[in-house]
């Protein structure tokens, strides 16, 4: 397994082009990412998924634009609220209810 992962290239004060990594180590915990549209969230996600396939990793959006994540990977679930996929969260699942309402 790689030990960083290309997500893009950026232009430096002298205006030299630099790639810009991230390591897999910045991934073992929680990543938020965020930012203007057409920014390119998307396409550092989905390069991110294909490299490395192995990387458990969920991913909440409400765009519908992963479909070719689905296409080219085996082990990928999409799920859909309302459509494949609902919590409730009155529902203690078998849980003592006194402990689930804290």
């Amino acid at each position: 397994m790689k030990k960083k992962i290309k997500i893009g290239t950026y232009q430096n004060k002298s205006n030299r082009k630099k790639h810009y990594y991230l390591r897999l180590k910045d991934l073992e915990n929680n990543v938020l990412m965020s930012g203007n549209p057409n920014f390119g969230k998307k396409k550092v996600l989905q390069n991110l998924l294909l490299e490395q396939p192995d990387i458990p990793f969920l991913l909440i959006t409400i765009n519908k634009d992963f479909k070719l994540i689905k296409e080219k990977l085996d082990n990928v679930l999409i799920l859909k609220p309302g459509i494949n996929f609902a919590i409730n969260i009155f529902d203690s699942y078998g849980l003592n209810p006194y402990m689930h309402k804290q």
